[in-house]
């Protein structure tokens, strides 16, 4: 029995030593670092000629809090606290880079303005306009006392959105890293939206200038955030504020029709012919992110946890001083566990097909996707190593990473733009004057730019109800029900 227990004993040794044997033999070296994930992971902060006029620093400090003083300039401090937040991510930025642990305690904490404007102070949720509400217009009419006259929080995000509208150029210049600070879209969307409310109050009044300039000063703000690189957040913000101007112009010319002035007919085209945002740029900032939360990983398995025990974690070299020999063989075994430069370098090379997905025609979308996919797959099985034994927690970490999601952030924006061209259809069917019963051929003859973006055949007409119609592929939140389909209607 002893000697059976003896033989059994030796043998879970020799197979832990051989598995160790094995992970040291798949995981002695890691790569180097490709071209593109040093260039993913690299932050240059910009100058100060760089920021100067750069509408983005409004943009990230927008829910500053109101002045006091209501005389006082409300762009300022929105700009100082986008200047602060920026100083403050470069240190975070700097941190994350050299030791990981950005949730530790010592680490810099995000910069968090006290009294901050929230979406509610800027517009509660009782005075948006529903999903299921046709007319916004009629909406934001019905409630005119509420919007008459702005409280300091509103005076201060118009002020703001303004100023954004009016900057020089856009670009953000925040470093983009794991648990990375961005530019607050919910409080700008809801001046955004209460911008729209304001303009349809002039529309109702016939000041049809003022109303289209507040929905130039819109749209202007709308490339701003377009050009913010934050996909997820960034993506959500500007389909939305597109799919509330599309609705607002389409409002607008319903309730006007041929009494509308040429004028304002010329400028609401030209706002309807503003072709969608690509959201290319977003998706590589996607891309930076998941190479920066692999490097954090890699630096953060390599030093120990000192978050209990409040030893500072200033420098790499004061935690390895503070370190014991518990600590010494996690990380050993961490090492040979996960490979942070072969993980970064498998995720920029399965990010950039979907990337260049962003600005495929439509109609090769589908193709092209399923094209990206088997360049995905091929690329993961060419890494796909020692049975399993190299880099298993990057193989991990790859894993649990669907980059199918993303595909739906191309799909909504192509299907918002396809309510853009409804809404050009109908300016176009009111200023020729089409008979409903002529209106499925009149369709029929209308060019590529104004049909169905996804397969270029005519919008549809739905004799009964009046309306025109388009089916997308992604759920939008904005329509009745989350509905893919979009309306317009002809009908007053």
């Amino acid at each position: 029995m002893r000697k059976a227990f003896v033989g059994l004993l030796v043998t879970l040794i020799a197979l832990v030593v051989l598995a160790v044997g094995v992970l040291l033999l798949a995981n002695w070296n890691d790569e180097p670092l490709s071209d593109k994930s040093r260039k993913a992971l690299t932050y240059t902060a910009p100058t100060e000629n760089q920021l100067r006029g750069n509408g983005f620093l409004v943009l990230a400090g927008i829910d500053a809090p109101a002045p006091v003083n209501p005389k006082a300039d409300a762009v300022e401090p929105a700009r100082q606290l986008g200047q602060q937040i920026l100083v403050r991510e470069i240190e975070r930025w700097k941190w994350n880079q050299r030791l990981g642990h950005t949730n530790h305690a010592n680490a810099p904490k995000p910069l968090a303005p006290t009294s901050a404007l929230t979406r509610k102070q800027i517009l509660p949720d009782e005075l948006r306009c529903p999903p299921e509400q046709a007319d916004c217009i009629a909406w934001f009419v019905q409630r005119r006392k509420q919007f008459a006259t702005p409280d300091a929080h509103q005076r201060a995000v118009l002020s703001r959105l303004a100023n954004i509208a009016r900057a020089p150029y856009c670009t953000n210049v925040l470093p983009n890293f794991v648990a990375a600070q961005g530019a607050p879209y919910s409080a700008l969307f809801a001046g955004f939206e209460l911008q729209l409310a304001r303009a349809s109050l002039l529309w109702n009044d016939k000041a049809y200038g003022e109303a289209l300039d507040l929905l130039e000063r819109g749209e202007a703000v709308r490339q701003c955030t377009g050009a913010s690189d934050r996909l997820n957040a960034g993506s959500l913000a500007t389909s939305s504020m597109n799919h509330a101007t599309i609705k607002w112009l389409s409002n607008a010319i319903t309730r006007t029709g041929d009494r509308m002035r040429p004028q304002d007919e010329a400028r609401i085209q030209k706002l309807l012919e503003t072709l969608r945002i690509s959201i290319r740029r977003g998706l590589a900032a996607e891309m930076t992110y998941s190479a920066s939360i692999a490097h954090s990983l890699g630096v953060t398995l390599k030093l120990p946890s000192n978050a209990d025990e409040g030893e500072g974690n200033a420098t790499e070299n004061e935690l390895s001083k503070s370190d014991s020999w518990i600590r010494h063989a996690r990380r050993s075994v961490n090492a040979l566990l996960y490979l942070p430069n072969q993980t970064i370098n498998i995720i920029t090379e399965r990010w950039t097909p979907l990337v260049q997905l962003a600005d495929v025609p439509p109609p090769e979308l589908k193709t092209a996707e399923e094209s990206a996919s088997d360049k995905r797959e091929s690329l993961e099985e060419a890494h796909a190593q020692w049975h399993g034994a190299r880099n298993p927690i990057g193989n991990h970490l790859l894993g649990i990473t669907d980059l199918s999601d993303y595909v739906h952030c191309i799909h909504r924006a192509i299907d918002t733009d396809g309510y853009r061209r409804l809404a050009l259809l109908q300016l176009q069917a009111m200023q020729q004057r089409v008979a409903p019963e002529k209106m499925s051929q009149w369709l029929a003859d209308r060019p590529e730019p104004l049909r169905n973006p996804w397969d270029n055949q005519p919008m549809q007409w739905n004799t009964e109800s009046g309306t025109l119609e388009f089916t997308g592929l992604a759920v939008q939140t904005a329509n009745p029900d989350k509905s893919r389909t979009y309306r317009i209607s002809l009908r007053r």
